[in-house]
């Protein structure tokens, strides 16, 4: 009789363990609530969220040990006098000089973004969001 209770006891865990093992993480840590809005999902029932995400584990389109980051706020000039800038987050830049008179005329703390380039002497562009087309300075990070 003691045999078969602990046989019981140890089936009773192996099964609690392979069950936790597969527990299948939220729609809510797969995707940011802003990409659940752009691609319709927030509008989807729990049940149906539920199984939206286990299907993605299932099919391997997540990785339980990855984490939605959220986006950065968006980077504003804070300073320009055309030859520097200073952005929202304190970083300072230096302007590339065939680019100054661009960034002159860059006005009321446009919204940009920072992308890496190729260039060894400027290696990043700001460009400035509030301007149709991509207009943008070429820039060194941190200013010397």
């Amino acid at each position: 009789m003691l045999k078969n209770k602990s046989f019981y006891l140890l089936f009773l865990f192996m099964v609690t363990f392979c069950l936790a093992a597969t527990e299948v993480p939220s729609i809510n840590d797969m995707m940011s609530i802003e990409d659940q809005r752009r691609t319709g999902v927030l509008r989807l029932k729990q049940n149906q969220k539920m199984q939206l995400a286990k299907w993605l584990v299932a099919h391997g389109f997540y990785d339980r040990h990855e984490k939605v980051v959220p986006k950065a706020p968006p980077l504003y000039v804070k300073r320009n006098i055309g030859t520097e800038m200073t952005l929202s987050d304190d970083s300072e830049w230096q302007i590339a000089p065939e680019d100054v008179k661009i960034a002159k005329d860059w006005k009321d703390n446009p919204k940009v973004r920072v992308e890496k380039t190729g260039n060894p002497v400027y290696p990043y562009k700001i460009y400035n969001l509030e301007i149709k087309g991509n207009e943008y300075v070429k820039a060194r990070f941190p200013f010397t």
